[in-house]
């Protein structure tokens, strides 16, 4: 496969390598990360969180929570007074963590156990918060399945996180199939290590394999195919796909 996400690279400081030394694309200052009884997190963990709906169907809050976290963190043009204190430490404190957490979910992103949230309510909230702050960024959820990558890697260019989606099955809801999510071996390859659907995670990577992902507060790794293959196989292009944003000034894709 081509190496396209040469043509979103433009300094020297924005270059990452993988494990067999292709050239990567990533965010250019650490992700978020959570303080979870002294196990500093790569993002946020709902599993960590109290209560059972967002245990169970928390994601989406969490993976836009962390990006308003790295926007307000590192961004100049965005300025979030309630996360004041929040961006004032590494690892962030767990209980100062879920209270934005909290408020998050009560004012922008409901959830309907034990269904969570899709993507298009995704969008209408991160808009909505973003309107609210005077935020100059838009989102609109799902992108055309032949521009993906490109998308994802031109937000990364931008130092964006990606929120991307492993979709629910469909037509047939029922089933259990999962996409593979991977970790590095010591020997240096990428072993399967859990399966995931019907959840949000957020891409911090990509090259021409491989994504970079933040799930359950660690690091994975997801291969293009693989995530291909899953949403051809088991579910669809709509519900398989990212939050795509923009600042106001800027082009779209």
């Amino acid at each position: 496969m081509p190496l396209i996400l040469l043509e979103f690279i433009e300094s020297d400081e924005k270059m990452q390598y993988n494990i067999s030394g292709d050239c990567m694309i990533g965010l250019q200052n650490p992700y978020i990360s959570v303080d979870y009884s002294g196990r500093p997190s790569f993002g946020g963990d709902q599993r960590c969180c109290g209560g059972k709906v967002l245990q169970r169907c928390g994601c989406g809050v969490v993976a836009a929570l962390d990006l308003l976290l790295y926007l307000d963190r590192w961004h100049s043009d965005v300025h979030i007074p309630e996360f004041a204190n929040l961006c004032s430490s590494s690892p962030l404190p767990q209980p100062a963590y879920e209270q934005a957490l909290d408020r998050l979910r009560q004012a922008y992103f409901p959830l309907f156990y034990p269904f969570g949230m899709n993507g298009l309510a995704l969008s209408l909230g991160i808009n909505l918060f973003f309107k609210r702050h005077a935020l100059p960024y838009k989102a609109r959820w799902s992108v055309p399945k032949a521009k993906l990558w490109q998308c994802i890697g031109a937000m990364l260019e931008r130092d964006l996180p990606v929120i991307m989606a492993v979709g629910p099955n469909f037509p047939r809801f029922w089933q259990k199939k999962g996409a593979s999510f991977c970790r590095l071996s010591p020997e240096g390859g990428y072993v399967p290590i859990v399966s995931a659907r019907a959840h949000f995670v957020t891409a911090t990577g990509l090259d021409a394999e491989w994504v970079e992902l933040s799930s359950w507060g660690s690091k994975y790794y997801m291969s293009r195919t693989e995530f291909m293959r899953y949403t051809r196989e088991c579910s669809n292009s709509l519900l398989c796909s990212i939050l795509y944003i923009e600042h106001k000034q800027a082009d779209g894709v």
